[in-house]
This record gives C-alpha cells, structure tokens and sequence, in this order.
C-alpha cells in the first residue's frame, strides 16, 4: 500500500511553500490513505495562535488549517524541538496533534514509502 509524508517545514508567510504543502496534503488525502504530515522546523509557525498578516498584505492561512480535520487527516505531528526553539508553549498553538522529538519524527516518516517537503 502506497504511504505518503508531507513536511511541513516552511514559515507561514514569505514565499509558497506553506500553502503549496497544505494544498498537496488536502489533495493528496483523497487518494492516499496512510498519510502522514509533520509540522517540523518553522512549519510549527503555521499553527501558531493569533497571526497578524496586516502588515504583510496576504490572508490570514490559520484557519485553513481546520480542513486537515474536515478532510479526516489523523496522522499529523508537531516538533517539540521547534516548539522549543521559538520558545512557543502548547497553548499558543491553535491545534492540538501530538508533540514529537527530532527523533521520534525522523522514525515516523521513515515508514512512509513516499516523502513531499514542503
């Protein structure tokens, strides 16, 4: 059975990565079952807690990420270690998946027969 991981791993803001990886992620949920997404490095910024986008003239992309639950997707996960890094809590990130290490998460994509990065 085909696997596929999509990283996560690009600031919010700035360039496409982020919205490309969240568009992949959506579409790829309908014709992969055992999907799995990471949020590693500064990906874990696209789920932080009240982002302010005003001064960068482009929408708000938070709340897009409530369709990882409408579309079913379980297996999503957060990097402590990034976590830790930008000093962020639990609480200042608007979604609760699981909180991984650095290591933990390199096992889990492992198993994944396919990897995207985004």
């Amino acid at each position: 059975m085909t696997s596929l991981a999509i990283i996560l791993q690009s600031a919010p803001y700035g360039n496409h990565s982020a919205q490309s990886g969240l568009n992949a992620t959506l579409a790829a949920s309908a014709i992969i079952e055992n999907l799995g997404v990471f949020f590693i490095a500064n990906g874990i910024l696209q789920l932080k807690s009240h982002q302010d986008t005003s001064t960068l003239q482009c929408k708000n992309q938070l709340a897009v990420y409530q369709l990882l639950e409408l579309y079913e997707i379980e297996n999503v996960y957060l990097d402590q270690n990034a976590l830790q890094q930008y000093g962020l809590s639990t609480h200042e990130l608007d979604y609760d998946y699981p909180y991984l290490n650095r290591t933990e998460i390199y096992q889990k994509i492992r198993s994944y027969s396919h990897i995207l990065s985004f």
